[in-house]
């Protein structure tokens, strides 16, 4: 598995998984280790009325897909002294550090809680950083798993809102957790089926949650939807051919908890599903 750290820093594991996954998982990142390629993707802030974008505006900077989350936020302040506006983001919280790409007979879960993981291995060093994994749970007769894993350098604390996510209920981690999609590359016929809209992927989909010592795993079944399992088909026999983005954040729901931030993003690049690799018995 791609996720197996040797000895050494951080960056030196980075630098090594970066170049082990090339042609199939690729991120860019600043020196601080924030991914860079978040350009397709928009988050909520507060800012001055007066100084604010609304209505056409937005539809000027192609955020029309958007309109409606932001609308329904503008009725529920209409007195505020701040409004909200959509900003381009620049820069992650957390850092993709591993990624694994594997096949099996059956759904694969928990995949930070077993041994030999970097999760595990940092829990065993006794290291501080905490782990966020995006377990995307793939159907058909062979399933696939690609486990994304995101790690936290800075206390959990100083989050607020991911700290509440991680330590909510079911609930609350499912009206809450959002993905954003972005075919960079593919054919016509996929882009139209997986579009461009940030989707609350627990109200969509069956997600599993897996909390442990150091980290949170999101097991996402795509399989559970027979929309998305039709979807998940399709871009299966394409990956070879297609170049995807994805962003995830936690979605701020009031003036509090703003401003939104990525949680991480990562670009899948001609993703190769013969190269999965086989998870042993």
């Amino acid at each position: 598995m791609l996720n197996r750290p040797r000895c050494g820093s951080v960056l030196d594991h980075t630098m090594r998984l970066e170049k082990g996954v090339e042609g199939s998982i690729n991120w860019r990142q600043d020196e601080q280790g924030h991914e860079l390629h978040g350009s397709q993707f928009w988050l909520k802030v507060l800012k001055e009325e007066g100084n604010t974008t609304k209505g056409s505006g937005l539809e000027e900077r192609g955020l029309s897909k958007d309109l409606d989350a932001v609308s329904r936020l503008y009725v529920k302040y209409p007195m505020a002294k701040y409004a909200l506006e959509l900003i381009k983001a620049q820069k992650t919280l957390m850092q993709l550090v591993g990624a694994d790409w594997l096949r099996s007979n059956k759904r694969e879960d928990d995949l930070a809680g077993r041994p030999g993981s970097i999760v595990q291995k940092y829990a065993e060093w006794s290291r501080p950083e905490f782990f966020f994994v995006v377990n995307l749970q793939l159907p058909g007769a062979t399933r696939y798993n690609l486990a994304l894993y995101y790690m936290l350098r800075t206390p959990l604390k100083d989050t607020p809102l991911l700290e509440s996510f991680v330590n909510g209920d079911d609930a609350f981690r499912n009206s809450r957790f959002k993905l954003i999609p972005y075919i960079s590359q593919g054919s016509w016929i996929v882009k139209q089926s997986v579009g461009k809209k940030a989707c609350l992927v627990g109200q969509a989909l069956e997600t599993n949650y897996f909390r442990g010592k150091n980290y949170l795993e999101l097991g996402i079944d795509a399989g559970s939807s027979t929309v998305a399992r039709g979807v998940v088909n399709l871009v299966v026999g394409y990956l070879n051919n297609m170049v995807t983005e994805m962003a995830f954040l936690i979605q701020a729901n009031t003036q509090e908890e703003l401003p939104e931030v990525l949680l991480g993003t990562c670009r899948f690049n001609h993703l190769d599903a013969s190269k999965a690799v086989l998870v042993q018995p």
